[in-house]
């Protein structure tokens, strides 16, 4: 929660429920797995990784986005010249 906080300056909270609601419902859809702690001083952190299957989802998340925001900035460069 602390690291979302800082990632976004401030500006995304995100609380205990929805975060372990959300941790829950990748784990189900096997897009992220528990694992162990590397260190005895973080071992009753819990630590999770993306699956192959979580990987690949992210990717073609970003490449989304990627497109929306190029998409944007298209229109952007077109209505900037029709005026």
């Amino acid at each position: 929660m602390q690291q979302v906080r800082s990632l976004s300056d401030g500006t995304f909270r995100i609380g205990p429920g929805v975060l372990y609601t959300t941790i829950q419902r990748l784990l189900v859809s096997e897009l992220i797995r528990e694992e162990p702690a590397e260190d005895a001083e973080h071992r009753r952190r819990r630590c999770y990784i993306l699956t192959a299957s979580g990987r690949r989802l992210l990717k073609a998340e970003f490449e989304r986005m990627n497109a929306l925001v190029h998409q944007g900035r298209e229109m952007e460069l077109v209505l900037g010249h029709a005026e």
